[in-house]
Parts: structure tokens; sequence; C-alpha cells
């Protein structure tokens, strides 16, 4: 009787553990992310946008908004860094 319950007593607690923890926010790296930003007008001439890959084969492509138009389209590895000069008064998206 005593290992009954306490055979229950853990299998309670089992089931509420393994339902307390909450999954992995689990993404693929084909979903990506998208940034958006916006250069201001103080700025003397220009802004400085780096860019840095998260993981080998960093697919990046720069877009002017609202026009939607395609600024750069590049590939960077994991650490790599790239800078690129934006007028001022820009805003971009970056996916």
């Amino acid at each position: 009787m005593i290992l009954e319950s306490r055979r229950l007593i853990v299998f309670t607690i089992l089931f509420f553990l393994l339902f307390s923890v909450k999954p992995f926010n689990v993404r693929s790296e084909e979903e990506g992310y998208t940034f958006y930003g916006f250069i201001p007008s103080v700025v003397p001439d220009y802004g400085t946008l780096l860019v840095t890959g998260n993981h080998n084969n960093t697919h990046c492509r720069i877009y002017s908004l609202p026009d939607k138009r395609l600024l750069e389209d590049f590939t960077l590895d994991k650490y790599e860094l790239k800078a690129f000069n934006l007028p001022n008064g820009t805003l971009f998206k970056i996916t």
C-alpha cells in the first residue's frame, strides 16, 4: 500500500514537471529575421549601417522604404562584418 502511494506521488510529480517545462522556440535558419531602421536627418551627411553574419552563408538584403527598392544583396559568413553608408533621412529594411 505504501509502495503504491509512493508511485502515485512520483508519477504525479513527473506529470506536472513534464507539462510545466516550456518548449524551446525553435526557428530554422531559413526563416530569418527582419529589421527596420531610420537614419535621422540630423546626421551630417550619412549614417553607417553595420551588418554582422550570424551564421555561415547569412544572406542579407537591404531595401529602402517606402519604395521597396533593393539597395544591397549580399552574403556574410559567421562574424563577418560589412559596413554601408546610407544618406540621412533613409528609412530601410534588412532581411
